[in-house]
């Protein structure tokens, strides 16, 4: 009982804890001018649209071609075809075969991508500055030539699956999916996700027959 009182004495007693001095933050400094280099922009003879816009100072291209193609495009019954055959562009072309495309792009030093979506699908890479041209011609292939290889059209929907289960199993995607077919009904942007048994119907000619009806000059812009 003392060690008690006497604790609670010194305790009592004790000074209090004086606050903690607050460091006073650095002044900014002046701010640094910025200003981006003014894009040049032309049309090709099949009507693309050309756009080059230089910027920095390191020796690397990033190329784009951006086809107005996605899910704002599909029907009723065709929720994630315009992904699926986004998917299928990088597994090659009518002369190179996807290693042989991942190679190419490899010695340009940088590597092959194409994702569609909601309004566009894009295909693109990252290159040495010196390559630009090769990739450009490269990517050109990559959209105009599509293989659309039957022997890689099951992966690429399995993983497309794979997918599905996974937002499925969220809540967050499932509320985002009410959401979105609360607000825009039967419109496309309302068709978030197609349902397994969709997804599985899906063939390979729909996916080639899908970016050949959407993709084109006339919808492009490098």
């Amino acid at each position: 009982m003392k060690t008690t009182i006497l604790i609670t004495a010194a305790l009592l007693t004790a000074p209090a804890a004086l606050p903690a001095q607050r460091e006073v933050p650095p002044s900014p400094g002046t701010p640094k001018s910025f200003r981006l280099a003014a894009p040049r922009t032309f049309a090709l003879a099949n009507g693309m649209q050309v756009t080059l816009t230089p910027f920095g100072t390191t020796p690397k291209a990033h190329v784009r071609l951006v086809v107005r193609s996605g899910a704002l495009n599909e029907g009723p019954r065709e929720t994630w075809l315009s992904g699926l055959a986004g998917d299928m562009l990088v597994e090659g072309t009518t002369t190179q075969s996807a290693s042989q495309l991942a190679e190419a792009f490899a010695s340009m030093g940088g590597s092959l991508f194409a994702f569609a979506g909601a309004d566009e699908t894009s295909v693109g890479a990252e290159v040495l500055a010196e390559r630009t041209a090769d990739a450009v011609a490269l990517i050109a292939e990559v959209a105009r030539r599509p293989a659309f290889p039957a022997a890689e059209f099951e992966r690429v929907r399995e993983t497309r699956l794979r997918q599905l289960a996974i937002a499925m199993s969220q809540p967050q995607p499932i509320a985002l999916a009410s959401f979105r077919e609360t607000m825009y009904g039967d419109h496309p942007y309302g068709r978030l996700y197609p349902t397994e048994a969709q997804l599985k119907g899906y063939t390979l000619e729909q996916a080639r027959t899908f970016w050949a009806r959407n993709a084109g000059a006339q919808r492009a812009h490098l």
